[in-house]
């Protein structure tokens, strides 16, 4: 039976690489740099963000400045390098694509640099799967924005959104994908924690390969 699915966009980082990126640790020093500038304050509500969400609060304010800005980035990538060395492909997930690959358009959405996305895919011979790796250079806004998503619909405008299946681990890559418009599949995380995010996924697996199963 033919899929009523064009697309599947994937979360990179332990959706379909297991890195070992530090995010609490890129999160507090994050803040504690933009703390020590004046950007945000110290009573900030720092547990109730993630990297991407304090950084949005971040530009938001009029202090951010473009050198600020490339500073506070530079710790980002730094721990995001860091977080790639040793990386692993998630079981299954190489067999997947190249099942995959020419069935559908196949993109991957991520919060991280587009060289240190594309690297990744490529030293683990998965990047020729995918026609758009988005990285956030390429958006206004990181996840939870949908503007990752956005792209892709632009780049396709053959597709609707409910014609995109979205895979990923965090509640950001939830919100995303359903203000976007496509249905999101929670990958290996708590469902709880997902719905307290106001994120309800329409499934979850707990292998990449059980995604064919909705498809």
């Amino acid at each position: 039976m033919k899929s009523k699915y064009k697309g599947i966009a994937f979360d990179m980082d332990n959706t379909l690489l297991r890195s070992h990126i530090d995010f609490p640790l890129m999160k507090a020093e994050t803040f504690r740099f933009l703390a020590s500038q004046g950007i945000l304050p110290e009573d900030f509500p720092l547990a109730l963000h993630t990297t991407a969400t304090l950084i949005q609060a971040a530009v938001r304010t009029s202090a951010m400045s473009a050198a600020l800005m490339e500073e506070m980035w530079s710790t980002v990538s730094r721990h995001e390098w860091i977080g790639m060395e040793g990386a692993e492909l998630e079981p299954g997930a190489a067999k997947l694509l190249e099942e995959l690959h020419g069935r559908f358009h196949l993109a991957v959405v991520t919060n991280n640099a587009c060289q240190a996305a594309h690297k990744a895919l490529s030293d683990h011979q998965i990047l020729h799967f995918f026609d758009h790796i988005v990285g956030r250079e390429m958006v206004n806004s990181l996840k939870p924005s949908p503007d990752g998503f956005l792209y892709l619909l632009n780049a396709y405008p053959d597709t609707e959104p409910q014609e995109w299946l979205s895979v990923g681990d965090a509640w950001i890559d939830g919100k995303a994908s359903e203000q976007a418009g496509m249905t999101f599949i929670a990958y290996q995380t708590e469902l709880e924690h997902m719905n307290k995010a106001g994120v309800f996924p329409e499934g979850w697996i707990g292998h990449i390969r059980d995604i064919l199963q909705f498809i």
